[in-house]
């Protein structure tokens, strides 16, 4: 095995260190965008307004403001 000197060895640790933090920042930036996406896809998803493709809350919302305008108590006789 070769033996380093003080210097060396102290010099290859902070490349090290710098090279690491590098990798950091990208993992942390690469977390950053999954995150983001997976936000954007599933706010699509819920309350989409595209014609045909409704997101879900959207969709029991029209349905509820329906079932409100049919007014179904109107037919009962007492």
């Amino acid at each position: 095995m070769i033996r380093l000197s003080r210097f060396h060895h102290s010099k290859l640790m902070r490349h090290r260190r710098q090279s690491e933090s590098g990798q950091i920042v990208v993992e942390y930036v690469l977390l950053l965008i999954a995150a983001i996406s997976f936000a954007l896809i599933l706010t699509n998803m819920m309350v989409s307004r595209t014609e045909g493709k409704e997101g879900f809350v959207v969709a029991q919302w029209k349905a509820m403001i329906k079932a409100i305008a049919e007014d179904k108590t109107d037919g009962i006789d007492p």
